[in-house]
């Protein structure tokens, strides 16, 4: 009883030292904001040419200097401020980026939907600026702007499979 009591303490304590390491692991998004360029190419490495072989798109992350989250899988770089979360469940895939950027939403959703085409028709709501256009292997390329917090517009670029 002693025994197992000692490898539960032991356990318990190591949990709550990786928990406090991942705390202060340092992953998490940068401050500087996202140029045209940048955010159009990156998308385009990350969730596009993969094609929703998300060990691509991983593989990719890691080249760019991103890190997982220890807790949340999330992938930051602590330069940029953006993130990349990859998910499959339910037989379905997503390549999602989010990020803040000071280029114009409708630009972004222009370049975005014309980079994630793949020759099909590409919509943008010009109230909204919100993008939806086919992708590659009957995906989806979604562009949303999410909010403005702390004077920077944010936004969120999705790849993924038709449900």
């Amino acid at each position: 009883m002693r025994v197992s009591s000692f490898i539960l303490a032991s356990f318990l304590s190591l949990s709550s030292l990786s928990g406090a390491q991942a705390q202060n692991a340092g992953i998490g998004p940068g401050d500087r904001s996202l140029s045209f360029e940048y955010t159009i190419n990156l998308f385009v490495a990350v969730c596009v040419k993969p094609k929703l072989v998300l060990t691509k798109s991983v593989e990719t992350l890691i080249a760019n200097k991103f890190k997982a989250h220890p807790q949340t899988g999330t992938y930051y770089n602590n330069v940029s401020d953006v993130s990349f979360k990859l998910n499959q469940a339910s037989g379905q895939k997503t390549c999602s980026m989010a990020f803040s950027s000071k280029e114009k939403a409708i630009e972004l959703a222009t370049a975005l939907a014309i980079s994630s085409a793949n020759g099909g028709k590409v919509n943008i709501d010009p109230k909204t600026n919100r993008s939806q256009t086919k992708s590659s292997r009957n995906s989806y390329m979604t562009f949303t702007p999410v909010r403005r917090h702390n004077g920077r517009n944010y936004y969120r670029a999705v790849i993924s499979t038709a449900k």
